[in-house]
């Protein structure tokens, strides 16, 4: 009989938390790019333009 618990056998990480940790990091990074650029220039159904001047 397989006792389950809460805390895993292994001092490491178990693989796959590193690959969804990365994607949830990744999409966290993605959202707040998109809200800044949403709420520092407008959304006015285009993107904005930028100058390099």
């Amino acid at each position: 009989m397989k006792v389950l618990t809460t805390v895993p056998a292994s001092s490491d990480m178990d693989l796959r938390t590193i690959p969804r940790l990365l994607k949830n990091g990744l999409m966290i990074v993605g959202l707040a790019a998109l809200l800044f650029v949403v709420f520092s220039f407008g959304w006015n159904g285009e993107p904005p333009t930028v100058e390099l001047e």
